[in-house]
């Protein structure tokens, strides 16, 4: 069994979308910060692949890292855009625990660890929350 990386990102990316309609999600967006919407991006950062004994002559669970990049833009101020990130970032880890076998493309996912980013310019301020998301799946 072969892992279809795209059948993942595009599982994720319907998922997210239909129950976050304000927001734009995308997979492997080039840039983030230009958008006054909300934005969320989906990217397939590292995979890992570890050999475990199950039976099989070729046994190994894949652990796959996805970042999920969740970007919002607040024009009054850097508190203001860190509770809107929160918000969203909150809203995505609730829908990716949903469904822990994405449509049944993988094993089971699991979050990891929450990376945070924001920058300023003339119009006000974009905040970032990224979210790993641990993907398994034997191969």
């Amino acid at each position: 069994m072969s892992i279809v990386y795209s059948d993942i990102a595009v599982y994720l990316q319907e998922m997210l979308q239909d129950k976050l309609p304000d927001a734009e999600v995308t997979i492997e967006p080039d840039v983030f910060g230009i958008n006054l919407l909300d934005e969320v991006g989906i990217r397939l950062s590292a995979q890992k692949n570890e050999e475990i004994y199950l039976g099989s002559p070729d046994p190994y669970r894949a652990a796959l890292e996805y970042k999920v990049i969740c970007s919002v833009f607040h024009p009054d101020g850097v508190l203001e855009a860190y509770s809107k990130r929160d918000t969203l970032m909150e809203k995505v880890t609730g829908i990716l625990k949903t469904d822990r076998t994405l449509g049944g493309t993988v094993g089971s996912t699991q979050l990891g660890d929450f990376d945070f980013d924001y920058m300023r310019n003339e119009s006000g301020f974009f905040c970032a929350g990224i979210i790993t998301l641990k993907v398994y799946d034997i191969t």
